[in-house]
């Protein structure tokens, strides 16, 4: 990572910048974001891994795009994939926010507002109703808080000592890779085995928007779009299930907000998290788009528009810069996005 920031650094210091936009003219940069970080030092009970920029980083991080690139809407994507060329001169660029945090709204919405850039909100639909933490912040919660040194968790004894977050991470690859049906009871048989209680309702829902937040985020400009029902990871569950999840939360958002919600980002969103039926059933239920995560860059026009890659951006302002003119140099994703595994072309 050092050394290929530090080629990044040099090719800008002589004016690889200004070639890098002719380079990437016909790149899209979609960026998701999930929290931005509070200014000051973070304390959080929760997972500290899903937040990303300070207001203040973020704000720079929109200056950049706004200035190297030209920043797209939702509208703008959707009238792409149906013939029409996109506005402006390449690289194109968008924004877009996962999970409904409340700080999205209080930190995030100010910033996008005073720049004048649209974004989208990717709203877990039953977890916002029932205010409700994703699984993953459950998870930090309750390993956070053990008061053991090691847990037995399923014939195995995980270490605590000095490896929380080892522990915390481990829990998350289970969540996110084994089929659903042995982690329907994770949280629960975690939070017994640590002594740990999970988190409550009370403490859950001062970390989420509300129904009227994202009402207001909407009438501001903000595009709503679903992340399912439940966050579940897509690929581990049965095709039933994944429909309802793909398929409900676009029926309960629209009809909790009287909007319509054209687009869905899939949970977590890496290429082992969904599969070539997420992608079917997508389209099957009548949206227009559909997001991976963390997947790398599209190309303008030639993209599936059901599983179009978003790029996770890095929060120090350098590094973001960098992968914004050398997203080739700077993609440090191990495994590479096989969108041609997924389905055939259109």
């Amino acid at each position: 990572m050092g050394k290929r920031l530090s080629i990044a650094k040099a090719l800008l210091r002589v004016g690889g910048g200004s070639l890098s936009r002719l380079i990437n003219r016909d790149l899209l940069l979609i960026f998701g974001y999930h929290r931005v970080r509070p200014a000051g030092s973070l304390e959080t009970p929760f997972d500290e891994g899903v937040f990303g920029p300070s207001p203040q980083e973020l704000h720079r991080h929109i200056e950049l795009l706004k200035k190297f690139t030209t920043v797209l809407g939702e509208a703008d994507l959707i009238a792409a994939v149906r013939g029409d060329p996109l506005p402006g001169n390449g690289p194109y660029s968008m924004i877009t926010f996962d999970d409904a945090y409340v700080d999205n709204f209080e930190l995030a919405l100010p910033v996008l507002q005073e720049l004048s850039v649209p974004a989208t909100f990717f709203v877990p639909a039953h977890l916002i109703e029932n205010r409700q933490l994703g699984w993953w912040d459950q998870i930090a919660f309750v390993v956070k808080n053990c008061k053991m040194p090691s847990i037995q968790f399923r014939g195995e004894t995980i270490d605590l000592a000095g490896r929380r977050q080892d522990a915390i991470r481990g829990f998350f690859n289970m969540m996110k890779l084994m089929p659903h049906t042995q982690t329907s009871s994770l949280i629960e048989e975690l939070s017994e085995a640590a002594e740990s209680p999970a988190p409550t309702t009370d403490l859950m829902d001062r970390e989420l928007m509300s129904w009227d937040q994202l009402a207001q985020a909407h009438k501001s400009g903000i595009t709503l779009g679903s992340h399912t029902c439940t966050h579940r990871v897509l690929a581990t569950l049965s095709d039933s299930e994944q429909a309802e999840e793909i398929s409900e939360s676009r029926r309960f958002i629209e009809n909790r907000l009287g909007i319509q919600v054209k687009s869905i980002a899939f949970p977590v969103g890496g290429v082992r998290q969904f599969n070539r039926r997420t992608v079917e059933l997508s389209e099957e239920a009548g949206y227009d788009l559909a997001f991976s995560f963390n997947t790398g860059a599209a190309r303008a026009g030639a993209f599936d528009r059901y599983a179009i890659p978003r790029l996770a951006p890095p929060t120090p302002t350098d590094e973001f810069n960098a992968l914004l003119h050398f997203p080739r140099l700077m993609d440090y994703r191990t495994t590479p996005w096989p969108g041609s595994l997924l389905r055939e072309s259109p």
